[in-house]
Parts: structure tokens; sequence; C-alpha cells
């Protein structure tokens, strides 16, 4: 009979997960160091932002690793009742095998063999016939989206040491590389578990999924610092009005912070990354607004936009 359960592919998967775990609960200390010399001339509106970040990846980072922790304990419990279940049945086989022995036995038509078969049954007992229930594991996280854009008017202006910034932004890559290998460890393991431990109930699974976009953040939150440090280096000075700052991340505004004007700045690639953050659906409403006059010159908004064959340029205008 049997059950599909691999101690092996078990262990594997609660090494990776208290490995894992184990990174994410250092990493705090790690970055410690270099978020506190950033925040020290970080300041206004982006410097607020970068505050804002930092405080999202330490909660979603304390949340994974509670997730992992959990996950280690649930598939620790699950290979126990697993040998458990292995045992049972492997009890109940024998017990079998030597019932039917007995029973040929009192077949026989010896009389003296018949009653030392009956003593024996009565020594020898049926073993647990209820099969012990399958465990449930569940392992759901899911990153939440980093403030990268500060938006409104524009007036203010953000101070920053630029190097201090590229400082940060090194060591962030640092850990980040290093929780990436414990990440494709504990994606990988996490495959062979399902595959090979199917007696297992898996409920809700989605921390491969997070694990990887919390990674995808943690790369986007150093390319966009390290941007921020360069437009300090282009201005020459500490201070970079926040207006020039929204003209260079607008790409990571909210749909709902973007009007018809915004979408004229973009660069191509700007309105690209803009367009699959949700921008498509913001775009079709500025487009149907009330009071839009399509024959209006006003407001020329154009781009290229990929087709089969050829590239073609689309106006679109209040």
């Amino acid at each position: 009979m049997g059950i599909a359960f691999d101690d092996g592919a078990a262990d594997a998967l609660i090494s990776a997960a208290n490995s894992a775990d184990e990174v994410l609960r250092a990493e705090g200390g790690f970055l410690y160091g270099a978020v506190e010399q950033a925040v020290q001339d970080f300041n206004g509106s982006y410097g607020r932002l970068f505050k804002d970040a930092c405080g999202v990846r330490s909660d979603d980072r304390g949340k994974l690793s509670g997730v992992l922790a959990a996950l280690a304990e649930d598939v620790g419990e699950a290979k126990h009742r697993a040998q458990q279940e292995k045992t049972r049945q492997k009890n109940m086989d024998a017990w079998q095998q030597r019932d039917n022995l007995r029973k040929q036995q009192l077949l026989s038509g010896n009389i003296a063999e018949a009653s030392a078969t009956v003593a024996t049954m009565v020594l020898d007992p049926m073993p647990e016939r209820t099969p012990i229930a399958a465990p449930t594991v569940a392992a759901a996280f899911s990153a939440r989206e980093r403030p990268r854009f500060a938006g409104g008017p524009g007036t203010g202006t953000t101070s920053a040491d630029p190097g201090k910034l590229r400082g940060f932004a090194s060591v962030s890559r640092t850990a980040t590389n290093t929780l990436n290998t414990h990440f494709a460890a504990a994606r990988n393991a996490w495959s062979s578990f399902t595959a090979s431990c199917s007696w297992v109930n898996i409920e809700t699974e989605s921390f491969v999924a997070g694990f990887e976009r919390l990674l995808a953040a943690n790369a986007a939150d150093a390319n966009w610092i390290e941007q921020v440090a360069t437009a300090f280096e282009t201005a020459g000075s500490g201070a970079v009005a926040d207006s020039t700052l929204n003209g260079l991340f607008i790409q990571y505004a909210a749909p709902n912070q973007v009007g018809l004007n915004d979408l004229g700045t973009m660069s191509a690639a700007q309105r690209k990354v803009w367009l699959g953050k949700g921008g498509t659906a913001r775009l079709r409403e500025l487009l149907t607004q009330p009071g839009l006059d399509p024959r209006s010159d006003s407001h020329v908004v154009v781009w290229s936009r990929p087709h089969r064959r050829a590239c073609h340029r689309e106006s679109y205008r209040q």
C-alpha cells in the first residue's frame, strides 16, 4: 500500500526553509549601518520615501521569516505523521499475513494445531485499522509595494549625500545576492517536496512567488537609490528639486497620481513601466473623461507602440 512521502525531500525543505529564515533574520543587522548612514543626510520627500521603503522591507522580511519558520515546523510534523502511518501500515500488513496463516491452520482439521492457533489469536490482536490523517501544510506570503514616487506639486527639495546612498545600494545588493541563493534552494526544495510528498495536503502556497517579489523589490530599491544618487551628482549640489526627482521616477507613480500632462513628459521606457503597473486603466479613464475634446490640440500625448510588423505612432488629443 504505502504513502507518497519522501523523508529526504522533507528534510531538504526543512533545511532550506530554516536556512532562509536565519538569513532573513540576520539581514536587518547587516543593513542597519548602511541605512543609518544613508538617512543622516537624506531629507525631504524622497528621504521620507526611502525610510518608508526600508520600513516595508523590514516588515516583509519579518513576515517571510515567520512563514518559513512555520513551514519548517509543519513539514517536520508531517514527516513525523508519515512515519507513524508507514509504521501502522507495516504492522497491519505483517499482522494480516499472520492472520491468513492462522485461518489456514484452523481449516487444516488438526485439532491440536487449531487449539494452538486460537490461543495465538488472543495474544495477537489486529493493529490499529484507522489511517492517520494526512496533515495540511500552508505557506502564504506576499511582498508589498514600496513607494518610489513622491508626487505632489514638486515645490520642495530633497537633500542627500550621494556617496552614502551608493554605499547603501552596494550593501543592499550584497544582502540580496546572499538571500537569492537561499531563495533558489527553498524554491527547489519545495518543488521536490510537493512532487514526492503528495500524501500531504497543500492548503495555500504563495511564499515562493512572494519571496521572489521581495528579492525583486530589494533589487529595484538598490537601482532606485543609485538613480537618486546620480541625480545629486549631476546637479553638483546636496539639494535637488522634488520636481526634478518626480520627473525621473514618474514611472513608479500610482495610476491616480498621473494626468495627461504627465504622460507627455514620460520617456518610452518610463511609460512602459507605468502602463505595466496598472496605468492602462488610468489612461483609458483620462482619455474618456467628460469635457475631453478629441479635436483640440491643447494636449497631445505621443508614443510608439510595438506592432507585428512596424512601430506606429499614436496621438491622443485633449
